[in-house]
């Protein structure tokens, strides 16, 4: 039987490896980069190899939960580099329309190329409006795109978590039989 000592050294050991079992086998230390895992093979007693490295069910989840955190991560920062792209182009059709406009605007009536000019810019001018409706209408739809990759994002970042916590509980529950 253990004495009051003997239980203390015993559930201080616990909370020691389980604090370095999530340090080590969540790869707090060393977070694996985009793509990283490789194949998964089953290690036995409910372990797997994951590019030569041991870890329990709980550790793989969340392992491949970081990496879909991380590509969703890259798919939100490419999303919004084209968004930005679009916004500068609708600038500068925009800054293309208002000098257009302007050389309508003085354009002198009592030319005898007034009718021919005002009906070429006029017509340029219509059709910048046409481009920038266009781009206004994909920048809508890459708003939407945007926002759903972030959703996913949060969810898997949600998921993450959710992980973490359960693992813990469960470390919890255990050191807590232990008493």
């Amino acid at each position: 039987m253990l004495n009051r000592s003997g239980i203390i050294v015993l559930v201080t050991g616990l909370l020691i490896g389980a604090v370095a079992g999530l340090v080590v086998g969540y790869g707090i230390h060393d977070a694996p980069a985009q793509g990283s895992i490789g194949s998964v093979q089953s290690a036995g007693d409910g372990y797997f190899l994951v590019n030569g490295q041991k870890m329990d069910l709980g550790a793989l989840q969340l392992m491949l939960q970081i990496d879909r955190t991380k590509a969703l991560d890259q798919s939100i920062a490419d999303q919004m580099a084209q968004i930005q792209d679009r916004n500068k182009q609708i600038r500068d059709y925009n800054e293309q329309m208002a000098n257009l406009t302007a050389q309508r605007a003085a354009l002198d009536q009592n030319d005898s190329k007034y009718k021919e000019n005002y009906a070429s810019l006029t017509a340029q001018i219509d059709y910048l409006k046409g481009l920038i409706d266009g781009l206004n209408s994909e920048a809508q739809l890459d708003m939407i795109r945007l926002q759903s990759l972030i959703d996913k994002r949060n969810q898997a970042f949600e998921m993450a978590s959710n992980t973490l916590q359960q693992d813990q509980k469960t470390r919890d529950s255990i050191v807590g039989n232990l008493r």
